[in-house]
C-alpha cells in the first residue's frame, strides 16, 4: 500500500483517497482476518498524518 500511495496526496484530491480507501478494502478482502485490517486502518491513518502535516506546513495553521 505504501508504495503504490506514496508520496501523499492533499486532502483536496478525491480521487487519491478513493484509490487508498479501495487500497484498504482490497487488503482486507484478500485477507480477512483481525490482523490484515489493523495494519490497513494503521496506514491510512499514517497517510492521513501525513497529509495533514504537509498542508500544515505549506498553510502555516
Amino acid at each position: 500500500m505504501y508504495k503504490a500511495l506514496l508520496p501523499v496526496k492533499p486532502g483536496k484530491d478525491a480521487d487519491y483517497w478513493e484509490e487508498a480507501v479501495q487500497a484498504v478494502r482490497g487488503i482486507m478482502e484478500k485477507y480477512p482476518g483481525q490482523l490484515a485490517k489493523d495494519l490497513s486502518l494503521a496506514i491510512l491513518g499514517d497517510l492521513e498524518r501525513r497529509c495533514k502535516e504537509h498542508e500544515n506546513q505549506n498553510t502555516g495553521c
